[in-house]
């Protein structure tokens, strides 16, 4: 089997099978901006001042921790409010994952920042 690769209008390329005798048209890779992510899964023990209950609520948390007090107090900063009251942990689990959005939507969507400074 021999395919012939040749540029298609800087959109893709076009592929020609001789056994088929058939053109097929193969679009070019979008460029991707990608970000791996690590974070933390936590179940955690809660009580709610308005329904006067313990309640188990699953969280995510950005980063990883290494012992469980430091962990607690990222989860009370975070998601403690006058309701909401966070009491203790009952399990975490660290994960890792690869996000990605085209350059074109992260475009759209991103924070201009200012540019950084050159370290001399």
């Amino acid at each position: 089997m021999s395919f012939i690769l040749f540029p298609f209008k800087k959109s893709g390329i076009i592929k020609f099978n001789s056994i088929t005798k058939g053109v097929k048209k193969i679009m070019a890779r979008e460029s991707m901006v990608t970000r791996t992510i690590k974070g933390t899964n936590v179940k955690a023990l809660c009580v709610s001042i308005s329904a006067q209950s313990t309640v188990n609520k699953d969280f995510t948390l950005s980063g990883t921790y290494s012992d469980e007090k430091s962990l607690l107090k990222a989860l009370t900063k975070s998601v403690q409010d006058d309701d909401l009251k966070v009491v203790s942990i009952i399990s975490s689990t660290p994960f890792e994952t690869l996000y990605g959005m085209t350059e074109n939507d992260f475009i759209k969507s991103a924070k201009v920042l200012p540019p950084r400074k050159v370290q001399e």
